[in-house]
Parts: structure tokens; sequence; C-alpha cells
């Protein structure tokens, strides 16, 4: 069981690059918030919400590892969607699965894979899971203050994801929800 921590920065619609470490304290990759234009960002500025997220992870390297962009649309007005590609999951997909506002639920679709995992989170509760298909936990991230700065922690529970993307679909799925 691999850990991993990162801390999130204090403003909600930063562009910092987030480090993230292993348990040994050493540099294992990075993640940010991105917009596709300064129009998202004067819209989200506004707003004082997560109007647009779109995440992308780095490694060691800097190369680029996943990215996750949204699909504006219509019909993404209501229900948000997103489109991902990484080097580790390939082409995948994002869709807003919440029913409940207070237990939201974000579910990722890799067509070529035939696989799908679902992130989830509940009431009152500093955990938050991705799942496979199977109900099986793929990591587990919690963090450990309810206000920011937050240190996050990833356990990763088994290898069917790897932790960049965990990272990167977590940030998407805390600054969304």
């Amino acid at each position: 069981m691999e850990t991993f921590v990162f801390k999130m920065p204090i403003l909600r619609g930063s562009t910092k690059i987030i480090d993230i470490f292993d348990e040994n304290h050493n540099r294992v990759g990075s993640i940010q918030r991105i917009y596709r234009n300064k129009l998202e960002k004067i819209i989200d500025f506004i707003s004082n919400d997560a109007v647009f997220v779109n995440v992308q992870a780095f490694d060691t390297s800097n190369n680029l590892v996943c990215k996750v962009k949204e699909k504006i649309s219509i019909k993404t007005m209501i229900r948000s969607k997103w489109e991902g590609k990484s080097i580790n999951l390939g082409d995948f997909w994002v869709f807003d699965k919440t029913i409940i506002k207070t237990n939201p639920k974000l579910q990722i679709e890799i067509p070529e894979k035939n696989k799908i995992f679902t992130i989830h989170k509940d009431f009152a509760d500093k955990r938050v899971f991705i799942k496979n298909n199977g109900g099986k936990i793929v990591a587990e991230i919690k963090y450990d203050k309810p206000v920011p700065p937050q240190t996050i922690t990833i356990q990763m529970k088994s290898g069917d994801m790897h932790y960049l993307d965990v990272a990167c679909l977590y940030y998407l799925f805390i600054v969304y929800c």
C-alpha cells in the first residue's frame, strides 16, 4: 500500500502547481488546475464558484501524464461531463452522477478497457473513495482538517490506477463538488 501527500491551495480557483510527495518526502509529481482561456477564469472569479474545472497532472520530469477537461454544451449545464486522456488509463470520460448534493459521486468510464470507476464521498466523512466496478477500493483519499490549506493523503489500495491519475481525479472531484 503506497501513500502520497499534497497540500491543497487556499484559493479554490488557484492555478498554482501542487507538488505531490511520497511517504519519504520525495517529490513524485504535481497537479495543476488550468483554464482554457481568460473568459473561464473571469467567470469563475465573478461567480466565486467552480464553473469550469480542468486539471492536469505531471510526473517528476514535468511530462504531462493526465489531463481532464470539461465538455461545455447545453446538456452539460445541468450535469457536468469531462473528457480525459492519461498515459496509464488511455482515453476516458468522467460523468457527474450525484443525486444528493451531500453525497457527491463521479463515474469514470474507460471505453477501451471496458472499465468503470466511481469516486464518492459520504456525508460528514473525511474520506473519499475510488472504487472499481466490482466494488473493490482502488484508493482512499482523506484530508487532515476542514479548512484550507488542507493536507491530502492518498492511500493506494490496488494497482488499478496510477497515483497521478488518482490525484488529478480527486482534485477535479473536490473542486467541482
